[in-house]
């Protein structure tokens, strides 16, 4: 998602990008870095080395759900793994960001509106949207933790949200009538559509 919306700027993002400057050798193995998304714009010497986590202000370990306390420690997380090169973008299931997440979306749309793909006849560059990007990601989040709550609760009809998503899971229908059958009830009934009746799709 966030990738889509940063292509749409002419930023160049990849995904799951092993960043070998990070490798951390230990006891004579070397432990991969890889971030979950890697963004630059071609006119700009700036990457942005971002990696997401979504962690909950209700977990056990957090003690103030109110103050930001979540975000800020998976925040904390991230620099402690990867160094302060990362960008961490932490969010709740709710939606809201953590600072570092709000101080990355800044940057990507400064860099977006100096080194974005110029827009025909104007000459000015497509910035990042932020107000649609958040709301995109706002909507996924909450998609997600209402169809692990309902799984969790073992719900096995999580289509019944009405998401695409979920709508591939549908159970299938039951077998038609069999058209003969139908055809035979019609008659004893003196129904059907030569009878003066009307079709589903009509009388919709």
């Amino acid at each position: 998602m966030l990738r889509r919306h940063l292509e749409r700027t002419g930023a160049f993002v990849d995904t799951e990008r092993h960043i070998p400057e990070l490798y951390v050798l230990s006891e004579g193995e070397v432990h991969e870095r890889i971030m979950d998304l890697v963004a630059w714009w071609p006119a700009s010497g700036r990457r942005f080395l971002i990696d997401v986590t979504v962690r909950s202000p209700f977990a056990r370990e957090v003690k103030r759900p109110h103050a930001n306390e979540a975000v800020r420690g998976g925040e904390a997380d991230k620099r402690a793994h990867y160094g302060e090169a990362v960008a961490p973008l932490a969010l709740e299931p709710f939606g809201r960001l953590g600072p570092a997440a709000l101080q990355l979306l800044a940057g990507l749309h400064k860099e977006s509106a100096d080194y974005g793909r110029l827009r025909p006849g104007t000459g000015r560059a497509t910035a990042l949207n932020l107000s649609a990007l958040c709301a995109d990601v706002e909507a996924a989040v909450v998609q997600g933790t209402a169809e692990q709550t309902l799984a969790a609760l073992g719900c096995t009809a999580v289509q019944a949200l009405g998401w695409p998503a979920c709508r591939a899971a549908k159970p299938a229908r039951p077998p038609r009538e069999d058209a003969a059958r139908r055809g035979d009830r019609g008659r004893r009934r003196g129904g059907g559509a030569g009878a003066g009746g009307a079709s589903p799709a009509a009388a919709g």
